[in-house]
């Protein structure tokens, strides 16, 4: 779910564009909308970031 929702992000897709090998394109950005009023995805960000890869933008 993570991975599919930051590959959205990070190439600036829509999301009804997501690969399907993510699952379901209502599901994750159902589920991106749900983390980010908790904010949970805003916490969850910065810890990934640190563990490697590339910045998203």
């Amino acid at each position: 779910m993570v991975s599919g929702i930051i590959f959205v992000i990070r190439n600036g897709l829509r999301w009804r564009d997501g690969p399907p090998a993510y699952g379901p394109r209502k599901t994750i950005h159902n589920r991106f909308i749900r983390w980010i009023r908790l904010g949970l995805f805003n916490r969850v960000s910065p810890a990934l970031a640190a563990k490697g890869g590339r910045r998203i933008r």
